[in-house]
């Protein structure tokens, strides 16, 4: 098997010590670097070659390091790679212009080693993440999404097809016929809508992450009556769309939650843990939802008797991606837990999905959002808002997706 060579650093730095220094501690640490005295020496390099991070000062003669960020930023076949500004300390609007022009992260000079090399770790490890989202958002829309479109699709057509025909040819349809082609086309209309409602809903979720990463604001939201009959409604819906309405059980208890979205969307979110308690349970297993207070969380508990995962089984922090696809295929784009997970983190709450205590088998969901304060949240219909701080999650919570 062919080894991954050690991560490439560009290293612009026209003072001949610093940049000494600083290839030399990265080199230590197992880096290849390639050294540039300056903006214009970077970029007769970057004509070449891509690196994997881009270490630049910011007062350079010929091409400065905010010229430099600019060019890389506009080169699309960059566009992922992270880019570091080092200035003196002093120089704090340099980093805060540094930062508006698309930087990851910034140095000051002095440095220790130890920083610098925890900043490239860092750096380098986010951009992997990166690039794992956009193969995985690339095998969405490559594989999954024409794939959700066209089979729904498909049904729909050819039943329309098959109408279109016997209307021209003024040939009557049997009643049997026509239950039976209606029932055809509510399912793939049904199956297409689901579709555009996680997309739309996921999109929404997305959209306030970035806003509230643009902005600096912290969490923020509405108040959100958990109302135990419309939740259990939905839930039951769910149930019955797998025909296993016996294997529900529901205990709710009343309250209110703050939450970036209103109550139609939350109850939208909490379904998909329990759809996907019934896709990867069977007939006969019962699914358990449990909603109680803890503290100052109200609690979403979703436990299924399905197969669980197995060691390993994880598909990392990538968006829209069901776990072993080609094996366990269930209706839907893969980006139900995804939404969870989103939805956690902006409501500054809670969420982990993790296996039953042997010998029990299955998994068990829990979401965590914080209790309305008297006087804290608004109460109006919609919200958007800001980055906050990653929800907690267990390691594994990524390997039940289905929904």
């Amino acid at each position: 098997m062919k080894s991954i060579p050690p991560a490439l650093i560009l290293l612009v730095e026209d003072d001949d010590q610093l940049r000494s220094l600083g290839a030399d501690t990265l080199i230590s640490a197992g880096y290849r670097v390639q050294e540039a005295v300056d903006g214009v020496a970077a970029l007769e390099f970057l004509a070449r070659e891509t690196p994997d991070l881009i270490l630049s000062d910011v007062r350079m003669p010929r091409c400065d390091g905010f010229e430099l960020l600019q060019w890389v930023r506009r080169n699309p076949m960059l566009g992922l790679v992270p880019f570091v500004v080092v200035s003196a300390r002093v120089d704090t609007p340099d980093i805060r212009m540094g930062m508006s022009l698309g930087a990851d992260d910034y140095l000051t000079k002095p440095y220790l080693p130890a920083d610098l090399l925890k900043t490239v770790a860092t750096r380098l490890e986010r951009a992997g993440q990166l690039v794992e989202v956009q193969e995985s958002h690339q095998w969405f829309l490559s594989r999954v999404l024409p794939h959700e479109l066209r089979t729904p699709l498909s049904g729909i057509l050819s039943c329309g097809d098959l109408l279109l025909q016997a209307g021209e040819a003024g040939d009557p349809v049997p009643a049997a016929y026509a239950l039976e082609y209606g029932k055809l086309i509510n399912l793939g209309g049904q199956r297409l809508l689901r579709v555009a409602e996680d997309l739309s809903l996921w999109a929404l979720l997305e959209n306030q992450r970035q806003n509230r990463q643009r902005s600096g604001d912290g969490a923020g939201g509405i108040r959100v009556g958990i109302d135990p009959t419309l939740l259990e409604k939905s839930f039951r819906q769910c149930a019955e769309s797998f025909g296993r309405g016996a294997d529900l059980s529901v205990t709710l208890e009343l309250s209110t939650v703050e939450s970036p979205v209103n109550e139609v969307a939350v109850v939208a979110v909490i379904r998909h843990l329990v759809d996907n308690a019934f896709k990867f349970s069977l007939p006969g297993q019962q699914v358990r939802i449990l909603g109680f207070v803890a503290w100052d969380r109200y609690v979403i508990e979703v436990r299924d008797a399905g197969r669980g995962f197995a060691a390993g089984e994880r598909i990392g922090p990538a968006a829209m991606r069901q776990v072993n696809r080609e094996y366990w295929e269930q209706q839907g784009i893969g980006v139900g837990l995804t939404i969870v997970r989103l939805f956690a983190r902006l409501a500054d709450g809670t969420f982990a999905l993790q296996p039953l205590p042997a010998p029990e088998t299955g998994m068990v969901a829990r979401l965590g959002l914080r209790l309305a304060r008297a006087s804290g949240a608004r109460e109006v219909a919609n919200a958007g808002g800001g980055e906050v701080e990653p929800a907690v999650v267990t390691c594994s919570e990524e390997s039940h997706e289905g929904a």
